[in-house]
Parts: C-alpha cells; sequence; structure tokens
C-alpha cells in the first residue's frame, strides 16, 4: 500500500504526520511550492515541510501552483507525455485512468486517495 496525500494542506502536519509517525506508516507528500509561498489557504509552511522531511516523509513536487500535469501540454506528443507521467505519479484530482494507467503499465499501485479538508 502506498500513502500519499497532495495539495500542501497544513492538516497533513497537523493531524495526519502525528498519526502515520506513531503507527511507523510511511508516506509521500506531494507539495506545490508556489501555493506554499503565496501562503494561498490553509497550507503548509516550510518549517512544517521541512520537519516532515527530517522525520522521514518523502516530499516530492505536486507542480509549482497546482497546474494540471495529467493531460499532454500543447504540442507534446503521446510518447513524450507518456514519458513523463511514467515517473512518480500522483493521479491528480482522481483524473480519469485511462492515460494514466497506460503511462505505467507493469506497476503495481494501489492509491489511496485521503482528502483531509
Amino acid at each position: 500500500m502506498v500513502i500519499t496525500f497532495d495539495d500542501s494542506y497544513e492538516n497533513n502536519f497537523t493531524t495526519a504526520h502525528p498519526i502515520l509517525q506513531e503507527f511507523g506508516f510511511p508516506y509521500t507528500i506531494f507539495i506545490s511550492p508556489g501555493a506554499i509561498d503565496e501562503r494561498v489557504g490553509p497550507v503548509l509552511s516550510w518549517p512544517q515541510v521541512k520537519q516532515m522531511a527530517d522525520d522521514g516523509v518523502l516530499v516530492a513536487n505536486h507542480a509549482m501552483w497546482h497546474e494540471h500535469m495529467a493531460r499532454p501540454e500543447q504540442g507534446e506528443s503521446e510518447a513524450d507525455w507518456l514519458k513523463r507521467m511514467k515517473k512518480v505519479f500522483c493521479r491528480p484530482n482522481n483524473a480519469s485512468k485511462k492515460k494514466p494507467d497506460k503511462a505505467i503499465n507493469g506497476w503495481l499501485i494501489l492509491m489511496v486517495n485521503l482528502a483531509m479538508r
């Protein structure tokens, strides 16, 4: 099982982080640095992100401003888009499974979408 959070919400640190640490569950958080810099909504602070990283949480990028990357960019070939998607993948906004599944074929991933708002 893989536990992931995205969108940089502060309650990932205040609510989920202590519980997951208590039980020793590893997880990844996909952050949007622009949203953190501009304090857009109830988002994490950089000291909170650092604390989670220091505690062993894998911190990954969820795009600078939470752009939708699950579709090809203008002029991007499907082959290039699939290469871009095949890296670390967090399904944004419960996007359609058709294209991302093709991008990650052969991988067994159980995605747990925990929306803590």
